[in-house]
């Protein structure tokens, strides 16, 4: 939380009332060096007493200015109250409470700030969504080759690949681990040692994601080339699956 700020302003000042003035009775007359306290209710409650002055020194009560601070005489000074309280009620020696809120305008303006942030990226993003795309490629038994299945980018924006997944639904792998890879117009996407690879008798590569190539663009297409199937039992029922966004 954050401490407030206080007092300060044009109503913020102590006094007294004086009787028999010119024939008038109760006018208000301003005085200087009274001491405030603050309390959290109107009436009852409790002292608040976790104030800092003016300078960032605890204080438990505020003195109104005696005019010698260049302030005018009765102002009550500004102060920060207790982490996160926005109003007080202030006793003048020991009179009557009177309402102080703390000054928001700063955390107002902070907020219609953020606020007009997020409205603007709301308004990007609805004027133009994030694409995402899973293109997917497919053999029926799996067999060594380059791929020919073309997949070009649609979005009209450069897209990152994020990572390939290899499967297979019928036969695992036996003998040697089932290899593939992504191109990128032709270019291999991974290094040799980070392409999707399904370990013998298994059935998913997991992700790969350690792209040597990862920029999509909106002109370019992906390839699979398959690199490996098994030496004894080739896999089979095979799906290769990329992520880009």
């Amino acid at each position: 939380m954050a401490r407030y700020w206080f007092a300060g302003g044009i109503a913020d000042w102590t006094f007294t009332t004086q009787d028999g003035v010119d024939g008038n009775d109760g006018m208000a007359q301003i005085v200087g060096a009274v001491q405030v306290a603050f309390y959290n209710a109107e009436t009852g409650g409790t002292q608040v007493t976790d104030l800092l002055d003016g300078s960032g020194v605890a204080a438990t009560t505020i003195t109104s200015s005696d005019g010698s601070d260049g302030r005018a005489p009765g102002t009550i000074p500004p102060f920060q109250g207790p982490d996160g309280v926005t109003e007080l009620w202030a006793s003048a020696g020991g009179g009557p409470r009177a309402l102080v809120q703390a000054r928001l305008a700063g955390t107002l303006s902070a907020v219609a700030t953020l606020a007009q942030d997020t409205a603007d990226d709301f308004a990007a993003f609805a004027a133009s969504p994030p694409q995402a795309l899973m293109p997917t490629w497919s053999q029926d038994t799996a067999t060594v080759g380059t791929g020919v299945y073309r997949i070009y980018n649609p979005t009209g924006k450069t897209l990152t690949l994020r990572g390939v997944v290899a499967s297979v639904g019928g036969s695992t792998p036996a003998g040697s681990s089932l290899i593939v890879t992504l191109k990128v117009d032709g270019v291999e996407a991974f290094t040799s040692g980070n392409r999707p690879t399904i370990a013998t008798g298994q059935r998913s590569s997991g992700v790969a994601s350690t792209f040597a190539v990862s920029a999509w663009g909106p002109t370019s297409y992906l390839t699979v080339d398959v690199i490996q199937v098994g030496s004894t039992t080739a896999g089979s029922k095979l799906t290769v699956q990329a992520l880009a966004y």
